[in-house]
């Protein structure tokens, strides 16, 4: 098989049946942005300094599952999430048990993560974990 290289002209210039609006425009949402740099309007707040549960982009996250048997076996979970200054999360069934909040449910029915280090005790093997 032999592959070459294809180039082409791209164009910058839309046609003219095309409008483009900005989303806020079009649900009618005003944002004062005038004035303000790129920095401000894109800042980046660590999980630790926003009040809210980011889990999709933390580094690191220590998760729990049924095997735990109890509510008090998962404080552990968040003890070891604090010491490796990472974030918990648990799977479903805890959730249902009214273990932790729904924004910090990990797995198919819950938030997809990526992190750098994932520890998990008493979860199933499932692949979406």
């Amino acid at each position: 098989m032999n592959v070459s290289p294809i180039s082409a002209a791209v164009s910058q210039a839309l046609p003219p049946a095309i409008t483009l609006r900005p989303l806020a425009a079009t649900y009618g949402v005003e944002a004062d942005l005038a004035g303000r740099d790129a920095a401000e309007r894109q800042s980046f707040v660590p999980d630790r300094d926003s009040g809210q549960v980011q889990l999709a982009y933390a580094d690191i996250v220590v998760a729990g599952g049924w095997g735990l048997k109890s509510a008090e076996n998962f404080e552990l979970i968040k003890e070891l999430a604090g010491v490796l200054k990472g974030e918990y999360g648990a799977s479903r069934p805890l959730m249902q048990k009214g273990w932790i909040p729904a924004e910090r449910q990990i797995g198919q029915t819950g938030k997809t993560i990526r992190p750098k280090l994932y520890i998990a005790a008493g979860i199933s093997g499932a692949v979406q974990r």
